[in-house]
Order: structure tokens, then C-alpha cells, then sequence
């Protein structure tokens, strides 16, 4: 969204209220006076205009966080582990662990030599293949629909759920049994900032503000609900964050962790506590990587630089589509809607190869029969979960990279090559498949060989970029298939952030 200079935006409306401050809704406090000097007009505007963005408060939205998600599906695994410290590997470093063992001082990304030097007793799971974490995230992803069809997946271990829907339906319900008095729904869970104080003043107010509260209250009972069977059916514990917007419930998500839920009253004395003026603009959700690096570039690191700073310095690194959204989100206003996930258009498997680098075509072929194998896992599960769909095209892409000379500097380089695909290479399995696979053992004799058949694909298509002699320093793979009849492109997950740092 970043390229997108279209001012026209979802982010674009008029102004109203935020819950529990009326005022904000008629003034800008002077920040605009007139007889302000154009610099510091400037600067202001954008001061003004986060205020008047709009709070839309009819929705419910939770945001369901699965705890230590990979290492949680370990312990499904072998439930021995439990109680004990856990760690998952990928490479050499590990990619999250337990609570058990966030106690005694393991981090995500500490190499697995200071892990094990930090933990001695620490238990090891290679996490690299991923197979039976997408088959426990569909499980969890499922179980959600249950509830609701507004459910809209965040990568593996995160969901939205709009329950807006079924929140009006409870009150209105409980309003006929008059069971919905003044006192109005008991909270479950905690209700952010989690001050007693603060929770009283909340509990005081009138009018629109407590409809709101007692919306939100109510849908911490549904919650409540959605996490005990996920647990009872599936072994996991989750957090969840309850609010007005996917912005605020996913900022909320992790404030109590792990186990817990957190509802968020978006009053504006809850704003300013959930968002100060020292926040790093990385920390809220909306805004990605990309957008707060290229901030950075100008000064712009937290919401107070990005509040004071000029419009035409902002207007040099992003778009004024992108302004007009960080202002909002700024202000804790989100009016993204929740949208259904449905069947992805490809499926894709890569594997970094970082920092032992493939630097001979035996190399390269052996890591691509190896990814086939897991590409024909993700596409078994796709035809479990979604039924047979034939996959129409191969697409192979490499990240490679130079060295400079007399230099630690790497130069990394992206290229990719696609082939359609013989309708014979698949063949429909309508009812073949027994269960969900979860790992290239899984595979019967029909799927190694339309396996070993897209590895032979995939390797000719490797060769075909590197036709002239060069020295190959091969650091990430890819191999995606696109399904007949969708037209987006093979989403490559992994390479376009490989090397991006944060300093």
C-alpha cells in the first residue's frame, strides 16, 4: 500500500467522537489557529488531523493469539514435554520456546549454543518443517468458524473474529429474559489498563460510552468460551485482545499473556495509555516494516516524531495514503474489516540456506527434492482442506548473492522462472487421501512420484537461470504452485525481508 498515492482511502471520513470525549468530535483544540506560522501549521496539521479521524465503535473484534504457538505443538506432539523447558530450532537458532523456559532465560533468536549453555535441561524440537503446525493452525481456524464466518487468519499461530454479529444477538436475548440489567455483562478477563481506579471511572460513565464497555463485556464471555474449547478440544492455550477495531484487539492480545484475555474500552484516557507519545510506530499493528524504515530514513521513529513532524518531510519517504493512515492508527482508529479467509490461490514451501550457502548444482538439486517432497505435503493438506484443485504452474525462485571484495557485505539478488504445468502431472485424488499428512512419510507411492516429477521441473528451471558459469552462493529456494484459475502470484513469505534489519 506503500506505492499508493490514491488520497481516497478507508482511512478517509469525517470527524466524530472517541468514546468518553465528546469535545474532540467539535474542535482541534487551536492546533490549527490561523495565526500560526506556516511551519509550524504544518507540523500541527497532522497533530489535528489524528484526532479527528473516526472511532468507529459498532464493531466487536477479537484477536485470538495461539501462546508460544510452535512449541505448544510440540508438547501436542510428544506430550511428555510438558512442564518442561522446550525450544524450537530452525537452522541454528531458536525460533520461540515455552514459557517454561522464557523463566530461565531462553529468547527468540538466541543461537542454540547459548540457549543450551543459558538451559542445560533445555529440550531441543527441530522446527523446520512445518507441516504439522499448518494441520494444528487449520484445526484452530475451523474450530473458529464455529462461531463465526468472520474469521480472517494472521499468519499461523493469530485470528480475527468480527462477532458483532453474535454479541447484538446475545444482548438482545438476554434483554428478553431480562437477564441484561443496569449492572449490565460481568467482564472475563481483564479489562485493560487493569488499574482499579481507571476500571471505576469506566464502570461510572453513562450513556454511549458504557453501551460500548457492555458490548465488549459480553463479547468476554464469547471469548471466554472460544478458548476454553480450544483447549479442551485441542490442548492449546490461547490470549485474545477484545475491542472496537483489529487494531486495538491485537495491541491488547499480548497484555496479559500467556492464557489470558484483555477487553479494551476505547475511552481517551485508555488511548493515550495504549499508545503514548514515546511508542515506536513499529509497535503498532498497522504499520509494517517497510513504512517504519523508510520513517526512520527522516527522523521519524515514534508517535510524538511522527505527531510534530512537517507534512512535506513525511510526504518524501511515504505516500499521503499512508500519512492519512498512520494519523489514524495513531489515534487507535482502524476501520479494516475483518475479512474471511478463504483457499489460498498457491501453495509454496522455501528453506534459507543461511549462512552455509548452496554452492554446487548437486547442492541445489538435493535441496529441491528435498522442498518438493514438502511442497507435495502442502499440497495433500490443501486438497484435505479445501478439496482437489489442479495446481496449473511451477514457479522456482532463488535468492542469491555477491560478495564484495575485501568486504563482510553481501549483495543479495532475486530471480524467478515459471512453467506451466502438463495437465497429466497431477492426477484428481478425490477421497485417496487418508487423513491429513503431516510429513513426507506420509506420502503414498502416487505422491513421491509427482513429486520427484516437479523436482525434475524445478531443477531444469534452476539451470535455465544460471546457464553461464558463475560461482553459485544460493541462499534461499522457493517452489510454488499457482491453482488453476487464480491469478495472484506465488507468494514468496520469506525473501523479500531476508535481509532487512532493524538498528
Amino acid at each position: 500500500d506503500d506505492d499508493d498515492d490514491d488520497e481516497s482511502s478507508q482511512w478517509a471520513a469525517p470527524r466524530v467522537n472517541i468514546v468518553g470525549n465528546p469535545s474532540l468530535s467539535n474542535s482541534s483544540n487551536g492546533r490549527d489557529h490561523p495565526n500560526a506560522a506556516e511551519s509550524k501549521g504544518k507540523r500541527r496539521r497532522i497533530q489535528a488531523e489524528s484526532h479527528r479521524t473516526p472511532m468507529d465503535d459498532s464493531r466487536v473484534i477479537i484477536s485470538l493469539d495461539m501462546d508460544c504457538f510452535y512449541a505448544q505443538c510440540e508438547q501436542l506432539r510428544n506430550p511428555a514435554l510438558k512442564g518442561k523447558p522446550v525450544a524450537v530450532q530452525q537452522k541454528k537458532l531458536m525460533v520461540t520456546s515455552n514459557y517454561v523456559a522464557r523463566d530461565l532465560g531462553v529468547n527468540k533468536m538466541m543461537s542454540l549454543e547459548a540457549a543450551k549453555k543459558k538451559v542445560p535441561s533445555l529440550v531441543v524440537c527441530n522446527g523446520e518443517d512445518l507441516s504439522f503446525y499448518r494441520k494444528i493452525s487449520h484445526e484452530v481456524f475451523q474450530f473458529a468458524l464455529r462461531w463465526t464466518k468472520k474469521v480472517e487468519r494472521l499468519g499461523m499461530d493469530e485470528v480475527f473474529l468480527d462477532v458483532t454479529d453474535e454479541v447484538d444477538k446475545m444482548l438482545a436475548e438476554g434483554s428478553q429474559r431480562n437477564e441484561n440489567k443496569e449492572s449490565g455483562c460481568e467482564c472475563v478477563g481483564v479489562e485493560y489498563p487493569g488499574n482499579q481506579d481507571s476500571a471505576h471511572k469506566i464502570r461510572n460513565q453513562q450513556g454511549h460510552s458504557h453501551g460500548v464497555r457492555n458490548r465488549l463485556f459480553a463479547a468476554s464471555n464469547l471469548c471466554a468460551k472460544i478458548r476454553q474449547g480450544i483447549l479442551d478440544e485441542m490442548g492449546l492455550t490461547t490470549s485474545a485482545g477484545i475491542s472496537v477495531s483489529k487494531l486495538l484487539s491485537k495491541m491488547v492480545a499480548s497484555f496479559r499473556k500467556p492464557n489470558q484475555q484483555t477487553v479494551f474500552v476505547p475511552t481517551q484516557e485508555n488511548l493515550s495509555a495504549l499508545i503514548p507519545s514515546f511508542l515506536s510506530l513499529r509497535s503498532i499493528h498497522n504499520i509494517g516494516r517497510a513504512t517504519a524504515k523508510s520513517l526512520k530514513t527522516v527522523g521519524v521513529l515514534t508517535v510524538q516524531d511522527f505527531l510534530t513532524a512537517d507534512e512535506v518531510t513525511l510526504s518524501k519517504v511515504v505516500t499521503k495514503k499512508t500519512i492519512s493512515m498512520i494519523q489514524s492508527s495513531c489515534a487507535g482508529v482502524c476501520t479494516l474489516p475483518v475479512v474471511p479467509s478463504k483457499a489460498p490461490g498457491t501453495v509454496s514451501i522455501e528453506e534459507s540456506f543461511w549462512p552455509e550457502l548452496l554452492t554446487s548444482m548437486v547442492e541445489v538439486e538435493s535441496a529441491i527434492v528435498h522442498l518438493a517432497a514438502l511442497l507435495m505435503v502442502k499440497v495433500r493438506q490443501d486438497e484435505c482442506w479445501f478439496g482437489f484443485r489442479h495446481p496449473a504452474s511451477l514457479t522456482v525462485s532463488v535468492r542469491s548473492v555477491h560478495k564484495e571484495t575485501d568486504s563482510k557485505k553481501y549483495h543479495p539478488s532475486r530471480i524467478s522462472k515459471q512453467e506451466k504445468l502438463a495437465n497429466d502431472v497431477f492426477s484428481e485424488r478425490l477421497g485417496r487421501s487418508q487423513g491429513v499428512p503431516v510429513s513426507v512419510k506420509d506420502l503414498d507411492t502416487s505422491d513421491k512420484m509427482i513429486s520427484s516429477e516437479l523436482a525434475r521441473i524445478a531443477f531444469r528451471l534452476f539451470q535455465a537461470m544460471f546457464q553461464s558459469p558463475c560461482k553459485l552462493q544460493i541462499i534461499i529456494v522457493n517452489l510454488g504452485l499457482k491453482f488453476l484459475g487464480s491469478q495472484q502470484p506465488v507468494l514468496l513469505e520469506g525473501i523479500p525481508s531476508f535481509f532487512s534489519t532493524s538498528n
